[in-house]
């Protein structure tokens, strides 16, 4: 991409923003990863100060844009970044799981999310249960 064409993309993302819905936040993350693909990192940083977005708002909207595991679940995506940028960082294992556990849907918060994946990197796969228990001492503590 030559400077002026990097500059137009820069302006329209600038205005447009990153997207109100998970696809349009999807859609724009890609054109991110397109475009860094397409430059060098010198014109990238460049290009990147010229869309005018918080700097970890950039880098969330790109991880999101290079994660291909998203596009098969499109319909179940929340509408927030943030949200997305969330199972974008789950790995592989911990996606599928949470794809299967119903994690991954329209609803689901960064939150809901993130205590989900703690839980889970807490436990593994084991079922937790808590187990009422009674002890007695044969002497008075």
């Amino acid at each position: 991409m030559n400077a002026r064409d990097l500059t137009k993309a820069a302006k329209d993302l600038a205005s447009r923003g990153y997207g109100e819905s998970a696809a349009s936040v999807l859609n724009t993350g890609k054109r991110l990863a397109a475009i860094q693909d397409k430059t060098s990192p010198d014109d990238f940083r460049v290009f990147r100060s010229e869309v005018s977005w918080h700097p970890k708002v950039f880098s969330k909207v790109l991880t999101i844009g290079k994660d291909s595991r998203l596009e098969r679940h499109l319909k179940d995506l929340p509408d927030s970044y943030s949200a997305i940028y969330a199972l974008s960082l789950l790995s592989d294992e911990d996606f599928a799981a949470a794809v299967k556990e119903g994690i991954v849907s329209s609803t689901a918060s960064v939150r809901f999310i993130t205590d989900w994946s703690k839980t889970r990197q807490l436990h593994g796969n084991a079922v937790v249960d808590e187990i009422p228990i009674v002890l007695t001492a044969r002497k008075s503590l």
